[in-house]
């Protein structure tokens, strides 16, 4: 069974969580250790979704990753759309009795194209015939055409109803019936419902937060550390997905506020969660409080440097980037002190927008002993581009600052 995945507004972050996730199963690796099978575990790829031939990921996608907003099986392959080829579908998951409600969403595989107009009168004759079938029938439609997880959820499309997810190829029409979406009032919970928060200082997005505890390829059970941890964004993220942790920040101030959110985390669950510890403590002295090659990840957002207005000058913003980078050149062989060999550190740091500068320590990690792991194989960066010099980047239009995401391995 196939499933598909649509990708989140970052596609190439997307994209490499679910690359990441999939080089983590030992079940796509041959006996002999290589991963060439992965190749054979992604169908179709293009900027919007992915089909997978796998059908777990399909119930599971959105719970586990935190750039897939929805996902789900495929259905059927068309070589036209026809309202009564997609009307008989429908029937098999309409209940006597009780009102249907559908939706359709659109997104491009390949080079077709289908508009929003014809997608439009498409759901409208399908009402009609299901109308005629004697079913009481709504059609869900949303103002930015294809439906989101907001609208899949509200409109229970999953318990109640169902929202086709059609996919337009040069084969034809794949056709596909949503079974999760993302959980977003839990986000938005741990993210503006918790009782620590710091805007100021500017704060990881937990579906960010999610995505690099992906893109460390940890096991559940292992240990991760966050050595700037802030308000315990990635700690968060990373104990309920399994693995112990470890959060140190300078911030003082910061660290009562990660005790408070993790302390709300365990009420909130009402679960148990792995172990955790926390400490106030220069990220300079991690060896005198973690053991040597003790832990299998560092999933961390660096300081980011002071606030921008936006106006400041190439020769400002190189003073900064030279200060933060032999900041991290300190911290970097921290980390490598305690980090397995061969384990990941996934790293966040800024990019400077406007001067197009990015932090120099990039060009020193060899000599620091890590080495730059692609986030994917550079034959889908046509599809899902990279930075300049192979990193993913995160930010939104207007930003002055983006965070540039390394995925680093040791030597």
């Amino acid at each position: 069974m196939q499933s598909f995945l649509i990708l989140g507004s970052n596609p190439s972050i997307s994209f490499a969580e679910i690359y990441g996730l999939v080089i983590g199963q030992e079940s796509l690796v041959n006996d002999d250790g290589n991963k060439d099978s992965i190749n054979s575990f992604i169908v179709s790829a293009a900027s919007q979704a992915i089909i997978v031939d796998d059908e777990e990921i399909g119930r599971l996608g959105p719970g586990v990753l935190g750039g897939v907003p929805k996902s789900g099986e495929i259905l059927e392959v068309f070589s036209q759309l026809d309202a009564r080829q997609l009307s008989s579908l429908l029937l098999n998951y309409a209940t006597e009795g009780q009102k249907f409600h559908f939706g359709l969403s659109m997104y491009e595989i390949g080079k077709k194209t289908y508009s929003s107009q014809k997608l439009k009168a498409l759901g409208l004759e399908i009402k009609k015939n299901l109308k005629a079938s004697g079913l009481s029938v709504r059609l869900v439609e949303s103002r930015s055409n294809n439906l989101s997880s907001v609208d899949v959820i509200k409109n229970k499309l999953i318990d109640k109803g169902v929202e086709l997810c059609v996919f337009s190829s040069e084969e034809g029409f794949v056709v596909g019936r949503t079974l999760a979406v993302q959980p977003f009032e839990q986000y938005s919970d741990r993210d503006y419902g918790r009782p620590g928060r710091n805007a100021k200082r500017g704060m990881l997005p937990p579906k960010l937060a999610r995505i690099m505890v992906n893109l460390s390829a940890a096991q559940a059970g292992d240990l991760l550390v966050d050595p700037f941890c802030g308000v315990g964004t990635v700690l968060q993220e990373a104990l309920l997905m399994g693995y112990k942790v470890i959060g140190t920040d300078v911030d003082e101030r910061a660290v009562r506020q990660t005790k408070k959110n993790i302390e709300w985390l365990l009420r909130e669950h009402k679960a148990e969660l792995p172990d955790y510890k926390i400490d106030a403590m220069d990220v300079r002295k991690l060896d005198k409080a973690i053991t040597e090659k003790s832990v299998d990840a560092i999933v961390t957002e660096f300081d980011l440097g002071p606030p921008l207005l936006g106006d400041e000058s190439s020769v400002k913003i190189e003073s900064i980037e030279k200060s933060l980078s032999e900041f991290y050149a300190e911290a970097l062989d921290l980390i490598k002190y305690v980090l397995k060999d061969g384990k990941r550190a996934v790293v966040a740091w800024p990019y400077f927008v406007k001067q197009n500068i990015f932090v120099s320590v990039f060009d020193k990690l060899e000599s620091f002993g890590f080495r730059v792991v692609a986030p994917y194989p550079e034959k889908y960066n046509a599809i899902y581009p990279l930075s300049e010099r192979g990193t993913l980047l995160y930010g939104r239009e207007g930003q002055h600052v983006f965070r540039e995401i390394v995925i680093l391995e040791k030597i």
